[in-house]
């Protein structure tokens, strides 16, 4: 797992399914594209949802810890 700095969070998504949730971000770099959140726990997926939400709507870049397979595991305000 590795922390990504200085994201901008895009767009999000939300299926009717549990726990799946996903969030199109862009780094330092350019645009990474749509990512997972991690369905590891309900309540950590819509966590890690509602943080991005707040984070797009209010223009705040954000770090997020994403595993080596892409998923979003924790995503915390800059």
């Amino acid at each position: 797992m590795q922390w990504h700095n200085d994201i901008l969070i895009l767009g999000v998504f939300a299926g009717h399914e549990q726990m799946n949730a996903w969030i199109y971000f862009r780094n330092s770099i350019g645009v990474v594209g749509w990512r997972q959140v991690q369905p590891n726990s309900p309540d950590g997926c819509s966590n890690v949802l509602q943080v991005a939400i707040a984070a797009q709507q209010s223009g705040r870049n954000v770090s997020c810890l994403v595993t080596n397979a892409g998923e979003i595991v924790a995503i915390q305000t800059i």
